[in-house]
């Protein structure tokens, strides 16, 4: 006997077991991958363009203290920016009023009150200080995150200014 009739056939097994069974004549096409971009969301109803890292850097530098300044001078073209700009310079000067009125307060009230008095004063003082440091990190979240964010208030007041 020969060594080649002994190697056994393979049987069939899955869809070529069945009767009348034919294998496909052509591969099944398949989809392209879907792609989604993802676009800024705009919490308010202006247009917030995708700004580049650069002019992210500008627009966050808006929110800090005085440094407004910078992107009013350096990027005077790009919109975003400038209204970021504008919005940091309305902050800053509320800061600045509210710090005047603090100042005015504690020297009145200060040398009539003493203990429990300062100890509240400074407390409410303390939270109004608060108030635009939490306005300026938001501001730069949103920056970062490629959003137009639209404060309170100061926003408003930031849409009117011509510059």
């Amino acid at each position: 006997m020969d060594n080649e009739n002994l190697t056994p056939t393979p049987v069939p097994s899955g869809p070529e077991a069945t009767p009348g069974w034919q294998p496909p004549t052509s591969p099944t096409p398949v989809p392209p991958p879907i792609t989604t971009t993802s676009t800024p969301s705009i919490p308010t109803g202006t247009t917030g363009g995708s700004l580049d890292h650069r002019d992210k850097v500008f627009a966050a530098l808006s929110y800090v203290s005085f440094l407004f300044i910078v992107p009013l001078i350096g990027r005077r073209k790009e919109s975003e920016v400038m209204f970021n700009a504008k919005q940091g310079m309305v902050l800053f000067v509320a800061e600045v009023i509210v710090w005047f009125v603090l100042f005015v307060l504690e020297m009145l009230l200060i040398g009539r009150f003493s203990g429990l008095g300062t100890t509240i004063f400074y407390g409410i003082a303390g939270i109004f200080w608060l108030i635009p440091l939490i306005f300026s990190l938001m501001g730069i979240y949103y920056v970062f995150q490629g959003k137009h964010w639209v404060m309170p208030i100061i926003g408003k007041i930031a849409q009117k200014l011509k510059l």
